[in-house]
């Protein structure tokens, strides 16, 4: 297995904190009066799907690249379902059981049906079967599926060779330029999440193989690193400019796209911002904390409305943020520790490939 690309786990990290900031701020009763916005941070699942397709082709591109075995792709299936399934096995119950105990008063569990849960057991939600996800955020992580499901085949087409990679990229972009044009995301053009259509797997899709065609074209500009570690400066400035200048979500991709191969490089600019300690450590939880936030989103509107009846709404409101985010990363750690360290460990324990085995011993 190859080496981490730590800066990426960084970027995992900040992208998940927006995310929770942004559903915080985003809800429902607490929009209208929040002093903070957030815009465009739906976009951050972008950056997780371009990450991914990078870092597994980074990881696992050898193994397909000249051949196909079912061993080889039944193992890497299971060391997906290994990284991803129990903790979100773990905090799917924890949110099934709010919805029983009715903690937000409004019936919800009532408006779940047999497929619903069904879907989500199997974390088919978003594959175009519009299934009720019980974990909100939980969409991305459904179609991420998908595309586990199709990345040997696509390592074959993708990175059979640089052109193909460029190729490949091309026509990953103009699939993300078809799903803006249809004008049909929830906060923008590209915030495409609900499964009663394809375009949600396609969102991951296009961004997965555009990871993966970065992969391949990466070692052809390894010479220019001191260039690529100005374009990581350039492309958070060409991403603000873009969300805050109304520029539309095909220039912010771009910006992302780029923050991301940038990054890769690891020079001195991109490990300060996303290889230092902070950032790290909540790119390591960052996957819990992505799944684990939107339980608590909802517990906090009646302790705002409480702190805002003692203090100033400014300093009630950035406190109570505050706090939620502190809770928030507390319950991603003990997640993180329990189920994507302890439970993922033993799961792998019980299927290792041959010469890892052979090593054990």
């Amino acid at each position: 297995m190859a080496k981490e690309i730590r800066t990426f786990t960084g970027i995992r990290g900040l992208a998940a904190s927006l995310i929770a900031l942004y559903h915080f701020v985003t809800f429902k009763t607490i929009a209208p009066s929040s002093p903070l916005t957030f815009s465009g941070a739906y976009m951050s699942v972008d950056a997780f799907f371009i990450l991914s397709g990078f870092v597994l082709a980074f990881s696992y591109a050898k193994t397909f690249q000249h051949r196909f075995q079912w061993r080889d792709y039944l193992q890497f299936m299971y060391r997906r379902f290994c990284r991803i399934y129990p903790a979100y096995f773990a905090l799917m119950l924890l949110y099934i059981a709010k919805l029983i105990v009715n903690v937000s008063g409004d019936g919800a569990l009532g408006h779940f049906t047999p497929v619903d849960f069904i879907s989500n057991f199997f974390m088919l939600g978003t594959w175009a079967i519009n299934a009720r996800p019980i974990i909100g955020p939980s969409w991305s992580v459904c179609v991420e599926v998908f595309c586990y499901i199709v990345f040997p085949f696509l390592v074959l087409a993708v990175l059979r060779n640089i052109t193909s990679a460029i190729v490949s990229l091309v026509v990953a972009y103009a699939g993300i330029l078809l799903i803006a044009s249809l004008n049909i995301g929830v906060e923008g053009r590209l915030d495409v999440v609900f499964g009663d259509t394809y375009y949600p797997t396609l969102r991951a899709l296009c961004g997965f193989v555009i990871g993966m065609s970065f992969f391949k074209v990466a070692p052809l500009v390894t010479q220019h690193k001191r260039k690529w570690d100005i374009a990581v400066a350039a492309s958070l400035l060409l991403i603000g400019i873009s969300i805050y200048g109304g520029l539309g979500d095909e220039i912010t991709y771009i910006g992302i796209a780029v923050l991301v191969f940038s990054s890769s490089f690891e020079g001195p600019i991109a490990k300060s911002i996303f290889d230092n300690p902070v950032s790290y450590f909540l790119g390591k939880i960052s996957y819990s904390l992505y799944l684990v936030h939107a339980l608590l989103v909802t517990l906090f509107p009646k302790i705002l409305v409480a702190a805002e009846t003692k203090l100033p709404h400014a300093i009630g409101f950035y406190l109570v943020i505050a706090i939620y985010f502190a809770i928030a990363v507390v319950f991603a750690t003990v997640s993180y520790m329990l189920f994507e360290v302890r439970a993922q460990n033993g799961l792998r324990r019980l299927w290792r490939p041959r010469q890892e085995a052979v090593a054990a011993a």
